[in-house]
């Protein structure tokens, strides 16, 4: 569910329907240019939803990475979009660090940061530096297998 705020009155966005979604960030640049992400679990095999706003209506937006969850989201100085998650890659056990999808210029980028202790981080939020394409990234990395433990990261 999104709820926009509309003249004095808060109201319930339409959006599309996507059985068992989970929204956890949004962003956005204009009043005709915001995205929200989240993650689609309903068969025990976690795909990522990216939704972005034109001005008028919600749309789903299919980006690269087929499998896994996405989290936060948040856009830098140059007109990027950058979104945090975790993304399994086949067998889908093995995890190569934090995904960081990059929308630029039309087009999906794919990247991951650094692992933690040999732990793959999941950043729960982003925040832009402002007037840089940088920006600073805050979640959790299970230090043991077990014990979560805080985790800041930062792209230079």
């Amino acid at each position: 569910m999104i709820v926009q705020r509309v003249g004095g009155s808060w109201r319930v966005a339409p959006i599309p329907s996507i059985p068992s979604a989970r929204l956890t960030g949004v962003w956005a640049r204009s009043s005709t240019d915001a995205w929200a992400v989240g993650t689609q679990d309903f068969d025990s095999s976690p795909k990522p939803v990216i939704l972005h706003w034109d001005g008028r209506t919600w749309q789903r937006v299919a980006g690269p990475a087929p499998a896994g969850r996405v989290y936060a989201v948040a856009g830098d100085a140059n007109g990027n979009v950058w979104i945090s998650g975790t993304n399994p890659i086949p067998p889908y056990v093995e995890y190569p660090g934090t995904l960081l999808l990059r929308y630029a210029g039309g087009r999906w980028s794919v990247t991951y940061g650094p692992k933690v202790g040999g732990n793959d981080p999941s950043l729960d939020a982003l925040a832009n530096i402002p007037g840089t394409s940088s920006f600073w990234g805050s979640g959790t990395v299970s230090a043991d297998g077990f014990r979560l433990t805080g985790v800041i990261e930062r792209t230079r």
